[in-house]
Order: structure tokens, then sequence, then C-alpha cells
């Protein structure tokens, strides 16, 4: 793997280069090489995927981790290792879709996680996440359905979804 120059570097050379006697039998220094970035990809046209819908997708995934490890630490036993799980299988979407973002723009994503629902009753709150889980798959799925260079990875993120859905169906049987 070639190593090129940071600007830094490129400024002290310069500057040593500078300093040094031209002396006409010695070879001329050869330019530093300078890396060209990439540009940025273009989207197709009709795509529902653009770096906003998964910027709002990493948002909500990482609200997710949060309101699961915070329900974690309400409970104890199974139902703990159980939302422990859920709170990993979200971080690792947030990195997914990260990696995700970074393709489609060329930058790392900073998402901000938007405020997580009240939990006045854990139930209620497991309710909640368990509709938002049909309709995230619902929407993974129809993104997987799209085809493009991401339709395995959100055919999984799908999955995972119901999965997720499931062991919030087996929760609230064993809190009720």
């Amino acid at each position: 793997m070639e190593h090129y120059p940071t600007a830094q570097e490129r400024r002290v050379w310069e500057r040593v280069a500078e300093s040094l006697p031209a002396d006409p039998s010695s070879p001329q220094p050869m330019p530093l090489p300078t890396p060209s970035l990439p540009a940025e990809p273009a989207l197709p046209e009709d795509s529902a995927l653009t770096p906003d819908v998964v910027m709002a997708y990493l948002s909500r995934a990482k609200t997710e981790a949060r309101l699961y490890c915070y329900l974690a630490g309400k409970v104890s036993g199974q139902n703990r290792t159980i939302l422990k799980h859920m709170e990993q299988m979200k971080l690792s979407q947030v990195r997914d879709l990260s990696s995700v973002y970074f393709i489609l723009t060329g930058r790392k994503p900073c998402p901000i996680p938007s405020q997580p629902p009240c939990v006045t009753c854990i139930n209620e709150t497991l309710r909640w996440q368990y509709q938002q889980s049909l309709e995230e798959q619902a929407e993974f799925t129809a993104l997987a359905e799209q085809g493009g260079e991401f339709s395995c990875l959100f055919a999984r993120l799908a999955r995972e979804a119901c999965l997720q859905a499931e062991d919030i169906l087996t929760l609230l049987g064993q809190l009720l």
C-alpha cells in the first residue's frame, strides 16, 4: 500500500527543497504524489435510498439501541438478556447503515439520535416498539425488493426486524 504524504508533510518537504542549493548535476526532485478523492457517486434517479433516508434509519437505530439499554436496566434475568441482545442487534444495524452512508456520500455519518419515547410503562413501550419493528421490516423489505447494490443488506435487516418483533412478543409474554 502506497503512503501518500499529508498536507503537512508536503509543506515541510517544500520548505526543505527550497532551502537546498540547486545542483545542476543532481537529478530534479520528483513531485510528491497528491491523492485524489473519488467523485461522489451518483444515485439513480428512481432510487428511494438517499443519504437522508439512510441517516433517518441511522438515527432511529441509535435511539432504539439507547432505549433497549435503558429497558434492560429496568428488568432482570432472561428479560434483561433479551433486551441486551436487541440492543446489540441495533448497534450492528447502526454500523451497517453507517457503511451504506459512507459508500453513498464518501463522508462519515454523524447521526443525531432522536429522543426515545417516555417510558412510563415497560409493556406499553414494548407494544410501541413492536409496531415500529413491523413498520421497519416492511420498509427494509421494500428497499430490498428494489434491487441495487444494497438489496442483500436490506433483506437481512428486514429479517432482523422480524426477529426483533418476535423477541418483543416473547418479552411481553413474560412480563404480562
